[in-house]
């Protein structure tokens, strides 16, 4: 799969729904964010991150949200064996 801005929105989006939160699209302002903060979201948050961009994980927590920012280029391809293990609805697919 392509690293780009569109399949790390898909991937956000589907963590968030795993974690019964919302997704939030503010890519206008630079970042991607999830309306919870706990340890088990922001885990999922980085590899899904480290899965995009390789080992930086631009990542933080501010407000109660767990917030992605975007700036740092993309991996020509994701790495889907870091990306299964954040989303293992995946791996079941």
């Amino acid at each position: 799969m392509k690293a780009n801005l569109e399949n790390l929105k898909e991937a956000m989006q589907e963590c968030a729904t795993a974690h019964g939160a919302n997704f939030c699209d503010w890519s206008d302002e630079d970042q991607l964010a999830i309306d919870k903060a706990n340890v088990p979201v922001m885990a999922d948050v980085r590899m899904i991150c480290e899965a995009f961009f390789g080992t930086f994980s631009p990542i933080d927590e501010d407000w109660g949200y767990t917030v992605v920012w975007l700036g740092t280029p993309f991996l020509y391809e994701v790495n889907e064996q870091l990306l299964a293990m954040a989303l293992p609805a995946r791996m079941a697919a």
